[in-house]
């Protein structure tokens, strides 16, 4: 009985379970005005990752506007007026995967006249009017959770006319979680743990039928 509580104990320590942790990875970000594979999108056609908060949001470019690199501008409508003072603009991402304590997130914007960017309603980065003619950075290192998580632009238009947000170089990365895995020497220690039981056990019931 002692030797085979012994090889049961054995087997069941060689089931050690390694775990592994990965490298920070990339986030899933868009800059305005783009596709799925990052193309900028032509004048007038609807913006696909960013939602314009009661309305739809259009890509379109007024010629005051500064002149983005692989990004561009995106409005309330196809010449840029919305009929409001105040727009927001979304755009969510999940971090289901990630260590959300470990993500970064960084990147340029610009709005006419004036823009903020929050991140899950927390402390906004605000650009003072007049934020349309270059851009300024902003970096959240905090703030995100699990599952999905909310950047909210505020475009603010208090002289009339287009009004409009421009998001470019958007990058963000955080650690992966990590994940349980048995090693190939694990799984073989295990087997043959357990077949030294099984074994143990017959010989035992072939002496005990004597």
């Amino acid at each position: 009985m002692t030797v085979l509580r012994l090889s049961l104990a054995a087997g069941v320590a060689a089931l050690t379970l390694i775990s592994t942790h990965a490298a920070a990875a990339p986030l899933m970000l868009y800059n305005t005005g783009v596709d799925d594979s990052g193309s900028v999108k032509a004048s007038g056609t609807q913006e696909t990752h960013y939602s314009l908060v009661g309305g739809n949001a259009v890509v379109f470019k007024h010629p005051a506007w500064y002149g983005v690199s692989g990004a561009q501008w995106i409005s309330g409508s196809g010449n840029g007026t919305s009929g409001n003072t105040s727009n927001v603009f979304t755009l969510t991402f999940s971090l289901a995967g990630y260590d959300f304590s470990t993500a970064s997130i960084s990147g340029q914007f610009g709005g006419d006249d004036a823009v903020s960017v929050s991140l899950n309603g927390g402390t906004a980065v605000v650009r003072n009017r007049p934020a349309y003619q270059n851009l300024g950075a902003f970096t959240f290192s905090d703030g995100f959770q699990s599952g999905m998580n909310t950047l909210a632009f505020t475009v603010n238009n208090s002289g009339g006319g287009a009004t409009g947000l421009v998001v470019s170089d958007l990058t963000g990365a955080a650690d992966l979680l990590p994940t349980t895995v048995s090693e190939p020497a694990t799984l073989a220690l295990m087997s043959f743990g357990l077949l030294g039981t099984l074994g143990v056990g017959l010989r035992r019931r072939k002496l005990a039928a004597r």
